[in-house]
């Protein structure tokens, strides 16, 4: 397990980026890594593009924390095109990262190619219908997945609708609204 969360390591990328270069280094050959935290690391963007592409060097990788990190829909993208290669990832955290309804789009379009996620958190992430339907139309595909959390978002009563009717066997958890 490696956790550096609340360590800031974004404040030195928004400058130089070498803290975030250094990690994705290091993070390209540890194969046996299974649990990888940098919660609140304000990464942004061109922090955790790095960090993703490093990220099929951790075959092992089952935990994956990048929550409160700004890595807004560009950084959602970088997550997205990395979980092809983290055939082991279990549990995903991007809470609190602003990737709104584009970002949640491009998270959902690899979601098949991520066979092995059961807990996927998308809390605190400025998502609307848009990205609720999106999410919704592939939980069906997500054969491991069991839980799926998308409180504190600005889903209306159709995206909520759209995701509790279509989500299968995956707890899907949505902030007490007019659509429970």
């Amino acid at each position: 397990d490696l956790n550096l969360g609340w360590n800031e390591t974004g404040l030195s990328n928004r400058h130089f980026g070498s803290d975030t270069k250094q990690l994705a280094s290091a993070l390209a050959h540890c194969s046996s890594l299974t649990k990888l935290h940098l919660c609140r690391n304000w990464l942004g963007p061109p922090g955790v593009q790095p960090i993703c592409m490093a990220l099929g060097g951790a075959r092992n990788l089952g935990h994956l924390h990048l929550a409160f990190n700004d890595i807004k829909e560009e950084g959602a993208r970088a997550v997205a095109a990395s979980l092809p290669e983290c055939k082991a990832l279990v549990h995903l955290d991007l809470r609190g990262n602003k990737l709104g309804d584009a970002g949640v789009k491009a998270l959902a379009a690899s979601l098949s190619q991520c066979p092995s996620l059961r807990d996927l958190d998308l809390a605190c992430n400025e998502v609307g219908r848009v990205g609720a339907t999106e999410m919704a139309a592939v939980l069906h595909d997500c054969q491991a997945m069991r839980r799926l959390d998308m409180r504190e978002n600005t889903i209306d009563a159709v995206g909520g609708h759209r995701l509790q009717l279509l989500r299968g066997g995956v707890e899907v958890l949505v902030d007490e609204s007019p659509f429970h």
